[in-house]
């Protein structure tokens, strides 16, 4: 600290012997700023050797201005990057917020964001370079995390075995993944910026709307809808609604949907194999029942009346006993 006063004291008797009328002031200000600036400052000769540090960059490095004063920058892992930046320096380049890594006294590495500018003299000529030095490793760390966060969600996004697209508050298609070209049989360039109110089954519109503008109110939703592909074809899926909610305000919604369509086909096949089944059980004069694992009766037909005298609701559900399979 001393030292770094001692070069402050320079500057003034600079202003001084060219008898600045606003000297003091100007040397109250600089030293103030240099002094108590949160931000590390490094001055260095043309030449790269270092002529004074601030407080903060003792604090941020762990070298001091005794240690430093006199001898070359001490980035020894960067030494080459340095002399480059010096160089650019010296070509009239201005370099701001050059965002780069440094190791301190300690052997650590550190996030750094650096300002360089020349000093010149009156004549023009560059007598110093100026290095403003802020410590980003916080940001860098929340910008990793943050990217970290991107990637796993674009990873979900881009795999996930269901449709996911999200919409905007006026039902504006913003994002799909691939799954959701599959499901409505066209490219993403379609999808994009179309209103999701298009691909909706007309006898499904109303419906969808309540929904919509019910997941625009906070609330989370499933629900069933029918689709038209851009192919022509009809699509049963379900949807699960979720509201994108960004400093508290709902601006729109982000919607997974799965393709129902073979599963209700096959529903409705074995709804209908059922059916033609118990019409042929019914009409039997043979005892015919279904039973579980356990013994128990699921399913007799009306024959059993018939024959044994049993209604129909006496059997269903009863363990069926070795009598009356004997009987």
């Amino acid at each position: 600290m001393e030292r770094f006063i001692k070069f402050i004291d320079s500057l003034k008797t600079n202003f001084d012997t060219h008898e600045h009328k606003s000297s003091n002031q100007a040397y109250e200000l600089l030293s103030s700023f240099l002094i108590h600036s949160e931000d590390a400052i490094l001055i260095i000769n043309p030449n790269g050797i270092v002529m004074q540090v601030n407080p903060a960059f003792e604090k941020l490095y762990g070298w001091t201005q005794e240690e430093l004063a006199g001898k070359e920058v001490p980035f020894e892992c960067h030494m080459e990057e340095v002399r480059d930046l010096i160089t650019r320096i010296k070509n009239g380049e201005k370099i701001s917020s050059y965002k780069t890594t440094r190791k301190n006294k300690y052997a650590q590495s550190l996030d750094v964001s650096i300002t360089l500018s020349a000093i010149r003299n009156e004549q023009g000529d560059i007598v110093a370079i100026s290095s403003f030095i802020r410590d980003i490793g916080e940001q860098v760390k929340a910008q990793s995390k943050l990217n970290e966060s991107r990637s796993k969600y674009r990873s979900l996004f881009k795999y996930c075995p269901d449709a996911i697209f999200s919409l905007d508050n006026k039902g504006k298609i913003l994002e799909v993944n691939p799954i959701t070209e599959s499901l409505c049989e066209t490219s993403k360039e379609f999808l994009i910026h179309s209103n999701f109110l298009e691909w909706v089954h007309n006898e499904d519109i109303d419906y969808f709307i309540e929904q919509y503008q019910e997941t625009l109110k906070g609330q989370s939703n499933t629900y069933d809808l029918k689709i038209i592909t851009r192919m022509g074809s009809e699509k049963n899926i379900t949807v699960s609604s979720i509201p994108i909610i960004i400093n508290g305000i709902v601006s729109g919604i982000y919607c997974i949907a799965q393709d129902m369509t073979e599963s209700i086909k096959a529903l409705e096949k074995l709804e209908e194999s059922e059916g033609r089944y118990r019409l042929i059980a019914e009409q039997s004069r043979d005892l015919i029942a279904l039973l579980d694992r356990n013994g128990v009766c699921t399913y007799a037909s009306p024959s059993h009346f018939y024959l044994l005298g049993y209604h129909v609701e006496d059997v269903i559900g009863k363990k069926i006993q070795r009598e009356y399979l004997s009987r």
